[in-house]
């Protein structure tokens, strides 16, 4: 078979031909990368192969049909310091049986039992946005709106009524400082929480705070005997075909990964949603219009099926400002796809972000046009050009949760308030673990 040469940049400095952009502007570096070279790319960042993929038969061949021959990337690898060696981070036969223990809660029809919790959630910070639009300054900043609400949803949904202020206040200031870390946290933890810097050591001293309170929590529900219809249930009584069930230490992980993953992308989608229909009044007036016309005040998980054009908007939310920007996976040996070697052990980036903005897919592709998903064109896109959610047998086992929590906060957002966008100027983007505006979101809200 011949061996296709990969397109890239050809310059080398030191065994590396990353431009400096790399490491402080990756989003654009990759996009730029992506655009000049077409949609296969190879770099070398610090002496390590590195390849850009936007081809979405590759994606397909990575995600789909040889998942065995790729692990998760290196950088998920390192951040199991942070995020623990729950479903993002395990490999194998752990993920696999885990995953199917837990796949049976997160079916569309089955996370209506965590539809109270998440109501809760909202109607709190509902009551706190209540005062807020009171005063003169009835202002807040989206994002970190919607990480404490999302948050607050994780906590209640794991725990129930075994929740605390305490346990969800201390989560919340984790979350924030996740959220706003340097990225040399997130490239480097180990590194990173080594050095004797406030920022590492407000981290470490909040995460073990937080770890404290979840094992206390795990360890009490254990030990009670008591069952309650809340996912830390699920994660202590499921079983597997062979009679496996998971250890205390077992079930932490999955709580701190359901914790950080959960609360993080789906703030990140609302906050952008939000930013949207604030930004473009006739996709407000027709989502406003269609909350009113479909939900009821009482706001039923049913009524969520009549949302079709707000499901059409979140989706192109999804398309524009996907959260999981990149898909990272590494070869566990040589692998040849459509002619093209990817070395063993390097890193394989699928750029969800550069192929949700592809014209070829997606006409106009750079603007908010939730039309498209209603007509029927939108059943000719590709498969792969959308994947939001990954793709594969690891794709996110949680998306019909994140769907109910996003229907969930907009029916109470919108009911209750006039929403009025102050941030005018593109607040841009910022490449962490997902993806964020880089300035902050400011809306005004008033009582309807």
């Amino acid at each position: 078979m011949n061996i296709k040469k990969f397109p890239g940049p050809e310059k080398t400095f030191f065994g590396a031909n990353a431009d400096k952009d790399f490491y402080f502007n990756i989003l654009e570096y990759l996009f730029q990368l992506q655009s000049k070279y077409g949609e296969a790319v190879h770099f070398n960042a610090m002496k390590h192969n590195m390849y850009l993929i936007s081809d979405i038969d590759l994606v397909e061949k990575i995600l789909v049909k040889h998942p065995d021959k790729f692990l998760k990337g290196t950088s998920v690898q390192r951040l199991k310091i942070i995020i623990g060696t729950g479903l993002i981070s395990s490999e194998g036969e752990i993920h696999d049986t885990h995953r199917l223990m837990l796949a049976n809660d997160f079916k569309k029809n089955n996370v209506v039992k965590y539809f109270d919790f998440v109501k809760e959630s909202v109607s709190a910070m509902i009551s706190k946005w209540e005062k807020i639009s009171k005063q003169n300054d009835n202002k807040i900043e989206i994002h970190s709106e919607a990480g404490d609400l999302y948050v607050d949803v994780i906590m209640r949904s794991i725990f129930s009524d075994d929740v605390s202020d305490e346990i969800i206040s201390t989560g919340q200031k984790l979350n924030r400082l996740f959220y706003n870390a340097s990225p040399l946290l997130l490239v480097a933890p180990k590194l990173s929480l080594k050095l004797p810097v406030p920022e590492a050591i407000r981290f470490k001293k909040t995460k073990s705070a937080f770890d404290k309170l979840l094992k206390s929590k795990i360890k009490n529900r254990f030990n009670s005997g008591i069952r309650k219809n809340d996912l830390l249930d699920t994660l202590i009584y499921s079983k597997s075909k062979t009679g496996y069930s998971m250890s205390e230490d077992a079930v932490f992980n999955e709580v701190i990964t359901f914790f950080l993953a959960a609360a993080d992308t789906t703030s990140k989608t609302l906050s952008w949603v939000l930013y949207l229909i604030t930004k473009n009044p006739e996709i407000f007036s027709k989502v406003n219009d269609e909350f009113n016309k479909n939900i009821s005040e009482k706001i039923n998980y049913d009524e969520f099926n009549n949302l079709i054009y707000t499901k059409c908007l979140i989706a192109e939310s999804l398309r524009l400002y996907p959260p999981v920007w990149a898909i990272s996976r590494c070869p566990v040996e040589n692998v040849i796809l459509n002619g093209l070697e990817f070395k063993k052990d390097s890193t394989i980036l699928i750029f969800p972000y550069y192929i949700h903005r592809m014209e070829k897919y997606f006409k106009s592709a750079n603007e908010c046009i939730p039309e498209r998903w209603m007509s029927k064109d939108s059943a000719k896109f590709p498969k792969y050009a959308y994947i939001p959610f990954g793709a594969g047998p690891r794709v996110c086992l949680g998306d019909n949760f994140a769907w109910m929590e996003l229907f969930t906060a907009m029916a109470f957002i919108l009911k209750k308030f006039n929403l009025n966008l102050i941030t005018k100027s593109d607040p841009g983007l910022s490449s962490a673990i997902t993806l964020k505006p880089k300035k902050d979101i400011i809306i005004e809200i008033s009582n309807k």
